[in-house]
C-alpha cells in the first residue's frame, strides 16, 4: 500500500511552489509556467503503478484549484490540465488482461515478477478528470472547446473504476447494505502482459482512504450522468464510514480508523489481516475533504457530523497538533474544514504559505462557502442523510461481526470480532431487532491489550433465549467498561453449499500420507513458486518446494478443530539477515478459527533470528507479537511434529520439544497445514518432505 500520499503532497507542492514564487501572496504563476515546473518533478520518471499516480495526483487538482481562483474565467488552466492529463494517461494506464484500462505497475510485494493495477491508482487518475469534466458541462462555452475531451474522460473513467473493478467482483455489500472494495485475487505475469496469476491470499479490505477516494469518482460520475446507481454506491461506502465512526462523547468529537474488516476475507482467524488504527500521516486531511463533498452533495453526513469533526481538529490543533486519538503528535489541519473554524483556518493558511495555488484557493474560493450549507444542493428533498447511530469508541476500536449475515443451512459460525482498548470485561449480547428485548449472552470475556488486543468469539447463530436457530434481524451489544457498540446482524435459512471438489474432512481412524513423488490432490493449494519439484529432497526424487512469498496449504478438516499428529521434514538453508527486520520461512497449522500457529524464521533487533527460530499465533496479534522457541537453529533437514491430544499440543523438532508459554495462545487441534516462504525476496526456498497427518481412531 501506498505509506504517504499526504506528505507527498504537501512536500511536492511546497517544492514546486517555491520554485515558482517565494513571495506570500503572491500571484498565480501562468499555466505554462505551472505546468512547466510540473513536469520537472523528478517523481513523474517513475515507472508506471500507484506510486506514479500519488507522484502525478498531487498536481492534478491544482490546475482546477488555480481555474476556480481566477473565478473560471482563464480557460488556460484548463487547456494545461488536458494537456497534463493526456500526459499522464499515455504513460500510467495501460491494458489488463482482461482488456480494461488501468494503472499498471509494481505490486507492493517487491517481487520483480508481477505487476498489477490497483483501485486507488485507478481513482486517483480518474477523479481529476471528471473534475475537469464537471466544470467543463456546466459552461456552454467550455462544452463546445472541451465537450468532446470530456466525453472521452467520463468513458475511460467509467470503464477503469466502474466497470472494470464490478466485473472483478472486488465490491462487497454486506447484508446492511454498507459497501467496501477488496484486492483482486490475480496479479499480471510481467514477462506475458496477457496473463493471470492467481494469487488468492492477497485477497483482503483495501484502507478506507482508498474507498473515499473511489466513492468521489462515483460521486463526479452521478453529478455528470444522474444515474443513481454511482448515488447508491456512495451512499453504501460512506454509510459504512459513518457506522464505524468512533465517538468521543465527553468532547462530542469524532476518530477514525485507517482500515476496518468487513468481509470473512479480511481475518486470519481472530485477528484482522491488517492494523486496525489511526494512520499517523495525515490521511485524515484528505479524507474530511471527502466527508465534506459528500454532505455537500446532500448525502450520507448531517451538520452534526461534520461540526463532530471540526471539534476533532480544534481538539488537536489546540493540544499541539496530536493525532485524533491523542497518541501521537502526528496531526495535520484538515484543510476542508478551514472555513468553519478559526484554529483551523489559521494553520491551514501557515501551512501554505508557500504554495500560492493552494494559497489563493483556500482565501478566494474554500472561505467563501455559506457557512454549513449544502454547496451542491438545489432541492432539499434530495438530500439523503443515512439513519446510521454514531457510537462511542474510546474503549473500543471496533465492534461488529465478519460477516454480519450467517445461513443455518451451512452450519455456518461467524465471529463476533472486536478490537479493545483497555482492559475490563467485555460482554457480547444478542438482541432483538428493536434493540430492547435482551434475548440472552453470546460471550463473556476477560479482555486486556497486553495479552491480545483482539477477540473473535464464533457464534452458530442459536438464540440463548430459545436455544435454537431461528431466521430473523438481531442486534449484537457490545459492552466494556460501561462504553455501548451495537451492530446488526442477520440469520436466515440459507441455501446449502456443496462443493464436490473438495474431499470430505479427515475421519477419526484416518490418514494422509505425501511423499511428493506424485501430483498432489485436491487436499493441496499452491501459490505462487510452489510446486512438487526436484532439486532436494529428504528421501525420493522430489519434494514439496515454496519459493520467497508463496505459501502451500493443505485442508484435512472443517468446521472443527482435530486432534490429529502431523509430521514432516523441513529443510532450513541456513540463510541470516543479522538485525534487519525481515520475516522467513514459516510451519503453520491453522485452526478451524482461522488463526495461525507457526515455528517461523524471524529477524528483529530484539530476536535473534540467525540463531534461533519463534513461535507465533496470529490471534494474539496478528505477526506482531512474537515467542523465542529456544531450538535454537538447525541448518539442513529437521523432523517436525506437532501433536494435538486431549486439549494439548506438543510440538517437537527432532525429538527436542518447544517449550509453549503463555498456554493460552497455543491451540488444541487443527484443520489445515499452511507453509509459508520467505518474505524476503532471494531468500532460498523452503523444503517440505515425508508428510502425515493421522487423526487417531480412538479420538472423538
Amino acid at each position: 500500500m501506498m505509506k504517504r500520499p499526504y506528505a507527498t503532497r504537501i512536500v511536492a507542492l511546497m517544492l514546486l511552489a517555491t520554485t515558482l514564487c517565494a513571495a506570500e501572496d503572491a500571484p498565480l504563476p501562468t499555466p505554462q509556467a505551472y505546468y512547466k515546473g510540473v513536469m520537472a518533478d523528478g517523481g513523474l520518471k517513475r515507472e508506471p503503478g500507484e506510486i506514479f499516480c500519488w507522484v502525478s495526483s498531487c498536481y492534478s487538482h491544482e490546475f482546477l484549484h488555480a481555474y476556480e481562483v481566477t473565478g473560471k474565467k482563464d480557460a488556460a488552466w484548463l487547456e494545461q490540465a488536458q494537456v497534463f492529463y493526456d500526459w499522464c494517461l499515455q504513460k500510467g494506464v495501460s491494458d489488463d488482461p482482461d482488456g480494461y484500462p488501468g494503472t499498471i505497475g509494481a505490486d507492493e510485494s517487491g517481487d520483480n515478477t508481477i505487476v498489477t493495477d490497483s483501485l486507488v491508482g485507478d481513482a486517483i487518475t480518474a477523479r481529476p478528470l471528471l473534475e475537469w469534466a464537471e466544470l467543463v458541462q456546466a459552461d456552454p462555452a467550455l462544452q463546445a472547446r472541451f465537450g468532446a475531451r470530456a466525453k472521452e474522460y467520463i468513458a475511460l473513467a467509467t470503464r477503469m473504476c466502474w466497470d472494470k473493478w464490478n466485473k472483478r467482483n472486488c465490491y462487497y455489500q454486506d447484508a446492511h447494505g454498507y459497501g467496501s472494495y477488496h484486492m483482486y485475487a490475480f496479479l499480471i505475469d510481467k514477462a506475458d502482459r496477457k496473463k493471470w496469476l492467481p494469487r488468492p491470499s492477497r485477497v483482503m479490505s483495501d484502507n478506507l482512504n482508498k474507498h473515499y477516494e473511489i466513492g468521489l469518482v462515483f460521486l463526479s460520475l452521478y453529478k455528470l450522468t444522474g444515474k443513481t446507481e454511482y448515488r447508491d454506491r456512495v451512499i453504501a461506502i460512506y454509510s459504512r464510514a459513518k457506522a464505524m465512526f468512533r465517538l468521543y462523547p465527553d468532547e462530542d468529537r469524532l476518530v477514525w480508523n485507517f482500515w476496518m474488516p468487513h468481509g470473512p476475507y479480511d481475518l486470519d482467524g481472530t485477528a484482522p489481516k491488517s492494523w486496525v488504527g489511526l494512520n499517523p500521516r495525515g490521511y485524515q486531511a484528505f479524507e474530511t475533504m471527502a466527508f465534506l463533498e459528500v454532505y455537500d452533495a446532500g448525502l450520507v453526513f448531517d451538520r452534526r457530523d461534520i461540526e463532530r469533526m471540526v471539534r476533532t481538529n480544534h481538539w488537536m490543533i489546540e493540544h499541539g497538533m496530536k493525532l485524533a486519538d491523542g497518541s501521537t503528535n502526528t496531526g495535520v489541519p484538515f484543510f476542508a474544514f478551514a472555513p468553519f473554524d478559526e484554529l483551523i483556518r489559521a494553520a491551514v493558511e501557515k501551512e501554505r504559505q508557500k504554495d500560492p495555488i493552494a494559497l489563493a484557493y483556500l482565501k478566494q474560493v474554500q472561505l467563501k462557502r455559506n457557512g454549513y450549507e449544502r454547496k451542491d444542493v438545489k432541492d432539499p428533498a434530495t438530500v439523503k442523510v443515512s439513519a446510521v447511530p454514531v457510537q462511542p469508541g474510546r474503549k473500543l476500536s471496533l465492534a461488529h461481526p465478519i460477516p454480519d449475515c450467517l445461513e443455518i443451512a451451512n452450519n455456518d459460525r461467524i465471529s463476533l470480532l472486536a478490537k479493545v482498548l483497555e482492559a475490563g470485561t467485555l460482554n457480547i449480547e444478542l438482541l432483538g431487532a428493536n434493540g430492547t428485548t435482551v434475548l440472552g449472552n453470546l460471550a463473556t470475556l476477560v479482555v486486556d491489550p497486553k495479552n491480545g488486543s483482539f477477540v473473535a468469539p464464533r457464534w452458530d447463530g442459536t438464540n440463548p433465549k430459545t436455544g435454537k436457530k431461528e431466521p430473523g434481524e438481531y442486534l449484537l451489544r457490545y459492552t466494556l467498561n460501561g462504553e455501548v457498540r451495537t451492530w446488526p446482524v442477520t440469520v436466515k435459512m440459507g441455501t446449502a453449499r456443496t462443493d464436490a471438489s473438495k474431499p470430505a474432512p479427515l475421519a477419526a481412524g484416518g490418514a494422509l500420507n505425501y511423499d511428493f513423488e506424485h501430483a498432489l490432490d485436491a487436499r493441496w493449494s499452491l501459490e505462487g513458486n510452489a510446486a512438487v519439484a526436484e532439486g532436494k529432497a529428504k528421501s525420493g526424487a522430489k519434494a514439496l518446494r515454496i519459493g520467497p512469498q508463496s505459501q502451500a496449504a493443505l485442508t484435512f478438516g472443517g468446521p472443527d478443530d482435530l486432534p490429529v499428529r502431523v509430521t514432516f521434514s523441513a529443510f532450513d538453508s541456513g540463510v541470516k539477515h543479522g538485525n534487519k527486520g525481515a520475516s522467513g520461512q514459516a510451519l503453520c497449522v491453522r485452526t478451524a478459527i482461522g488463526d495461525l500457529f507457526a515455528i517461523r524464521q524471524m529477524w528483529r533487533s530484539y530476536l535473534h533470528g540467525d540463531t534461533d527460530v519463534c513461535w507465533v499465533n496470529t490471534g494474539e496479534n496478528q505477526w506482531f507479537d512474537t515467542h523465542q522457541a529456544g531450538l535454537g537453529r538447525a541448518p539442513g533437514w529437521n523432523s517436525w511434529s506437532f501433536e494435538f491430544n486431549a486439549g494439548k499440543v506438543v510440538v517437537e523438532r527432532d525429538g527436542k520439544r518447544l517449550e509453549l508459554a503463555p498456554a493460552r495462545f497455543v491451540p488444541t487441534g487443527a484443520v489445515a497445514l499452511v507453509f509459508l516462504g520467505s518474505d524476503v525476496a532471494g531468500d532460498p526456498d523452503l523444503w517440505i518432505d515425508d508428510l502425515t497427518v493421522s487423526y487417531p481412531a480412538a479420538a472423538k
